[in-house]
């Protein structure tokens, strides 16, 4: 359910905005249970009033917040990484190899944020500027690696 951007509300009840794509996962997701021999169900909640609306609505942002904020804390992590890295002078292709199977992870983890943000929580393009910064730090840092082995040759 976390996957799918559920947020829990109480003892086995989880709450997802309606829409096509969400829908059908749930469909999956409770196939699934049943064919484990669980039970499930799903249903769209129809007597919710405007004001709990809002407060689920808000619930459901506030977890793809959270989401945004850890990668961009992430981001930050990277960034002094390669701070550390040109600081000392630690030009290695090793780290550059590193670095790039890193940022791919958090670009991998923003696509699947997105993917749960059918809210259009705001957060997204900050996080989307940030991947940015990473990739042109990271283009940087490959550059002197290479000029630096280039020198040692």
């Amino acid at each position: 359910m976390r996957k799918l951007g559920a947020v829990y509300l109480n003892e086995g009840i989880w709450f997802l905005p309606e829409t096509a794509r969400l829908t059908a996962a749930m469909t999956e997701v409770l196939r699934e249970i049943r064919s484990e021999g669980g039970t499930g169900w799903g249903f769209q909640a129809e007597a919710v009033q405007p004001e709990e609306r809002k407060e689920l609505e808000a619930r459901f942002n506030a977890a793809r917040a959270e989401e945004y904020a850890e990668i961009s804390r992430q981001c930050d992590r990277f960034l002094a990484h390669i701070k550390r890295e040109t600081e000392s002078g630690h030009f290695a292709f090793t780290t550059v190899e590193e670095l790039e199977q890193d940022l791919e992870k958090r670009k991998r983890w923003l696509v699947q944020v997105s993917e749960r943000d059918v809210l259009c929580t705001p957060g997204r393009e900050r996080t989307e500027a940030q991947l940015q910064e990473c990739r042109q730090a990271l283009d940087a840092f490959a550059e002197a690696a290479f000029v630096h082995a280039s020198k040692k040759q």
